[in-house]
C-alpha cells in the first residue's frame, strides 16, 4: 500500500488492487461511475470534478471530495455502501490506502482515485512535487493514441494511463517508468482495470528497459515537458530542460531501433517560440534527416512567457510550492527570474504541441492551429 507517499513495494500489487477494487465497486454502486463518465475526458480535472460536485446530493459530493479531490471527510457524510467498503479497507493488516485523522475524518492521501475512459485508477493527488503524475496532458495524449497498433511501448509511463488506455482496447503494452514506486502503482492500476495480462510495467530509463530486439507498432511518451531555464529550481517530474525537449530528443533519437516498419511515435510537449513558430523546427529537420523520420508538429497554443505573464506566475507558484515556500514577495522574484531566463533563450512564448513521427522520407510538417485554440490541448 501507500503510506505518507512511500510505496510499500513488499505488498504484492494484486493485494493492493483488491483494496482499490473495493473502492471502485462501492463507488459504482453509488452511481458515481456514470456521473463522472459524463465529464468530457479532456476535462476530467479536479476543477471540473469540483464543479460537478456542486450539482450532486451531499453524500455523493463528499465521496468525490474524499476520493478524487483528496479532502478529509467525516465517515457519516458518505453514502452508506461506500462507508462500509471503506471500513473494510481500514482493517487491512498491511497498511491501508485510507487513514483516519485524529479528528476522526478519513483521508486518502497522497492519492486520488481518478476515472477516465470508463475505468478507475490511482495517481497522486494534485501537488507540485507529485511523482505519480496525472494531468490534462495525460488525458490529451491518451485520447489520441493510435488504436490500430497491436504492440505499444509507453515511455515515461507514470501511473500508467497511456498503457491502460491501450490495453483496455485489446492492445499489448509495455510501460517503462524510472521510479520503482510509481511503476508499482501502475501495476496496481493494471489489476484494478483488469488488463494485467495485456500490459507489463518495467522499471528503467527509456529504452534501457527494452531489449534491443523488441519492436513496437506504437511508441508513445508524455515526458517531463516544461521549459525550465538553467538555474531555475523546479520539480524533476516536470522539468523538461531549457527548451522542454531534453527527454523528447532521447525518445526520438532511439525510436527507429524499436519501431516496426510502419510504426508510429506519438508525443506531446511544450517548447519555446516567438508566438508563431517553435524555435526547435530547424533542429527537428536535422533530426528527421539523421534518423530518417517523417515528423508532424502541430501547435495548439502559444502562451506568452514574458514578465508578469500568467505562464511565468503559474510556473513560479508551482516551483515555490514544491519547496514549501508560501506565495509572497518571493513569487514576483521567481516569476521575473523565469521570464528573464526565457528572454535570454530568445523566446517570448511557450508553445503547446503534439508530435508524431514515422519511418520515411525525412521531413517536418508544421501546422499552427493556435488561433482556433479552445483550451490548453484542444482547438
Amino acid at each position: 500500500m501507500l503510506i505518507d507517499g512511500v510505496s510499500r513495494l513488499t505488498v504484492p500489487p494484486e493485494r493492493a488492487a483488491r483494496a482499490v477494487r473495493r473502492f471502485a465497486d462501492a463507488l459504482d454502486a453509488t452511481g458515481l461511475d456514470d456521473i463522472l463518465d459524463c465529464i468530457t475526458p479532456m476535462d476530467s480535472s479536479p476543477a471540473s470534478v469540483e464543479r460537478l460536485g456542486r450539482e450532486l446530493r451531499r453524500p455523493l459530493a463528499r465521496a468525490l471530495d474524499l476520493l478524487v479531490l483528496g479532502e478529509a471527510v467525516a465517515p457519516d457524510e458518505l453514502p452508506a455502501d461506500l462507508r462500509r467498503a471503506l471500513d473494510e479497507v481500514l482493517e487491512e493488516p498491511d497498511g491501508a490506502l485510507l487513514r483516519t485523522k485524529p479528528d476522526g475524518t478519513w483521508i486518502l492521501t497522497p492519492l486520488s482515485l481518478y476515472r477516465a475512459f470508463g475505468f478507475w485508477y490511482l495517481a497522486h493527488s494534485p501537488h507540485p512535487a507529485s511523482t505519480a503524475y496525472f494531468g490534462d496532458d495525460s488525458l490529451a495524449l491518451a485520447s489520441r493514441l493510435d488504436h490500430r497498433a497491436r504492440s505499444v511501448l509507453d515511455l515515461c509511463a507514470g501511473p500508467g494511463i497511456q498503457s491502460l488506455r491501450c490495453a483496455a482496447r485489446g492492445q499489448r503494452a509495455v510501460g517503462v517508468e524510472i521510479n520503482p514506486a510509481v511503476a508499482w502503482m501502475a501495476q496496481v492500476n493494471a489489476r484494478v482495470v483488469g488488463v494485467e495480462d495485456l500490459v507489463e510495467f518495467r522499471v528503467g530509463s527509456l529504452y534501457a528497459a527494452v531489449d534491443e530486439t523488441e519492436r513496437f507498432d506504437l511508441i508513445c511518451a508524455n515526458p517531463p515537458l516544461l521549459p525550465i531555464p538553467v538555474g531555475f529550481s523546479y520539480p524533476f517530474i516536470g522539468d523538461g530542460g531549457p527548451d522542454g525537449l531534453t527527454i523528447t530528443r532521447q525518445v526520438l533519437e532511439g525510436a527507429r531501433q524499436h519501431l516496426t516498419e510502419h510504426g508510429l511515435i506519438q508525443m506531446l510537449g511544450m517548447t519555446l517560440s516567438d508566438g508563431f513558430r517553435p524555435q526547435c523546427v530547424p533542429e527537428l529537420e536535422e533530426l528527421a534527416d539523421r534518423e530518417k523520420l517523417q515528423i508532424g508538429l502541430i501547435a495548439v497554443r502559444h502562451e506568452r512567457a514574458g514578465q508578469g505573464s500568467v505562464w511565468c506566475d503559474g510556473v513560479a507558484t508551482t516551483a515555490l510550492a514544491a519547496d514549501g515556500t508560501p506565495p509572497g514577495p518571493e513569487l514576483r522574484i521567481a516569476s521575473d527570474e523565469l521570464a528573464q531566463g526565457y528572454l535570454d533563450l530568445g523566446a517570448s512564448h511557450v508553445v503547446y504541441y503534439f508530435l508524431t513521427a514515422r519511418p520515411g522520407e525525412p521531413e517536418v510538417r508544421y501546422h499552427d492551429l493556435s488561433q482556433a485554440s479552445r483550451s490548453i490541448w484542444t482547438v
